[in-house]
């Protein structure tokens, strides 16, 4: 028979570290969003990189396998 709190304490034990990095995310966009300001003045370009970026969930090496058209007009934008 399954021990019901053993369980759930497993079960914590496992989530847990996967909860905390997307609260922390979640934590970095929201930051991002409350001094949106300081960004408004950026060009569109970094603009949209700053914000792919606000989590901190990806990286520059990560976006450039998903869209590498963009972080090459994104890295010429900034030269």
């Amino acid at each position: 028979m399954v021990n019901i709190s053993d369980a759930l304490t497993e079960f914590e034990q496992l989530r847990r570290p996967i909860v905390d990095e997307y609260q922390e995310a979640a934590y970095e966009s929201l930051l991002f969003f409350e001094n949106l300001k300081d960004y408004m003045h950026l060009d569109p370009l970094p603009f949209a990189y700053k914000l792919m970026m606000r989590s901190g969930k990806i990286d520059i090496e990560n976006l450039r396998r998903r869209d590498p058209a963009f972080v090459s007009r994104y890295e010429e934008s900034i030269k």
